[in-house]
Order: C-alpha cells, then sequence, then structure tokens
C-alpha cells in the first residue's frame, strides 16, 4: 500500500502506523500535503505550494518540472529517514503526483526562483488592502 493511502486511511481511523512509519508518515502529512496553493502576479507562469508562509514546492507551468525545497524536505529524507537521493526524488515524486493528482512529474531539489522574493510577494499580498468594486 503506498503512503498516501496509508496516511488517508489513518485519518479515517482505519490503518494504525508501525513505529517504524509514524515519524515519516507525520513529517509527510504535517509538510507536503494540503499545501495551499498561490498563483502570484510577479510569477503568472509558476504555482507555488505554501505550508503557513513557507514557499515548500513550486510547479512550472510551461513544462513538468518541480522545485523542492531542500533543506525543509529533500534534506529531511535523505538526513533524518535515510533515504538516499534516488529513493528521495521518488518518494517526493510519488508524493506530489498522488496528493496534488500530477502526472509526470520531473523533481528538482531546489527552486527555479528566488524563493526569498516569492515568500515576500506572498505575504505583501497577504496583507494588502482588498479592492473594492463599485457597480
Amino acid at each position: 500500500m503506498n503512503i498516501i493511502r496509508k496516511i488517508k486511511i489513518n485519518s479515517l481511523g482505519m490503518y494504525e502506523f508501525n513505529d517504524s512509519e509514524k515519524e515519516l508518515f507525520y513529517f509527510i502529512k504535517e509538510n507536503m500535503l494540503n499545501l495551499k496553493q498561490v498563483k502570484l502576479e510577479k510569477y503568472p507562469n509558476y504555482i507555488f505550494y505554501f505550508k503557513d508562509d513557507k514557499c515548500i514546492l513550486e510547479q512550472d507551468l510551461n513544462c513538468d518540472w518541480f522545485g523542492v525545497r531542500y533543506l525543509d524536505i529533500w534534506e529531511i529524507f535523505q538526513y533524518k529517514f535515510n533515504y538516499n537521493y534516488k529513493e528521495t526524488k521518488q518518494l517526493i515524486k510519488s508524493i506530489i503526483e498522488q496528493a496534488y493528482k500530477l502526472n509526470g512529474v520531473i523533481l528538482l531539489a531546489g527552486s527555479f526562483t528566488p524563493i526569498l522574493e516569492v515568500e515576500l510577494a506572498y505575504k505583501l499580498s497577504m496583507n494588502a488592502t482588498p479592492k473594492i468594486i463599485i457597480k
């Protein structure tokens, strides 16, 4: 059974994680699932996936490339959970494809865009005064 399926079945109370799965599944659930999809005016060719005000993933709409935040995601799988490069890449690809219903994702460990600028643009858009339209 794949990881996303196990997480969904667990949330319904129909599957109990074994000890070796608990920490990994908790990390995935908390950091890669239910991310907020954001389009920013400054970056029209991208969809960004945020957790709080941190950009975790970015999707290039012109191709199948997906950027993954290295320090907070990729590196954790490699160093905390002892996945090698190939296993990390396959796991993240599988999670993205299943959770966000995408196919043919090509991963990059890092970003295409200047990530700090993206996060700042997101924060500014959240604090912007809404436009009032009077008809």
